[in-house]
């Protein structure tokens, strides 16, 4: 009987694959570990003022669930303060261009469970005179101020940032304050810890 080659390759190839599928090379009762799997899913909702995704990431047997704010749509107020809470998940990150292009906002007060601001995050705000944070340790996108220029950059005094998304950070005249934030109908928004500019 004559095998080319190629015939021969192939079977070749097949016998080392039933060699390593061979039950032998399995073991039920102590499995390989898997690699580290993150699943993550987003569920984007809006309350109020307020539209977001709710994102859940399941790592083995750890799962957290967080809020990022994706776009805030209020038109009328001129101080606006950001959850720490909606849909129920703690407010971690502010994404591209959630307070992009408002001309009556002049202060912004973001809590302290806030750890990411995204770039252009705040683009285009020309009115404001100041972004308070209270998260000492926040991560802002050298880009979050786009076409924002007059707005101030406040952080609490311990901070390590000298400068933050093309902005000088500002420490002085600041405390930190506790606010509670009243539910609208329907809505799961919380208060939290803040950044007072005096």
């Amino acid at each position: 009987m004559y095998f080319s080659g190629k015939t021969l390759l192939v079977i070749f190839g097949v016998a080392i694959c039933i060699n390593a599928l061979s039950v032998e090379n399995f073991n039920v009762t102590n499995p390989p570990p898997m690699m580290n799997s993150i699943k993550t899913t987003k569920i984007p909702i809006t309350e109020g003022d307020w539209t977001f995704d709710v994102i859940t990431k399941v790592e083995g047997d750890k799962k957290t669930v967080t809020s990022a704010i994706t776009y805030y749509s209020g038109k009328t107020k001129s101080v606006v303060i950001v959850p720490s809470i909606l849909g129920g998940s703690p407010v971690t990150k502010i994404s591209s261009q959630a307070f992009g292009h408002h001309g009556e906002i002049n202060a912004v007060y973001v809590p302290s469970s806030v750890e990411e601001i995204g770039d252009w995050a705040f683009y285009d705000l020309n009115t404001a005179a100041f972004i308070s944070f209270a998260n000492p340790q926040v991560k802002i996108d050298d880009f979050a101020f786009q076409s924002s220029g007059n707005a101030k950059l406040y952080l609490p005094s311990n901070t390590l940032l000298k400068n933050a998304g093309g902005k000088e950070v500002f420490t002085n005249n600041t405390e930190e304050i506790s606010l509670k934030i009243n539910n609208p109908t329907n809505v799961i928004i919380g208060g939290g810890n803040y950044l007072n500019i005096s």
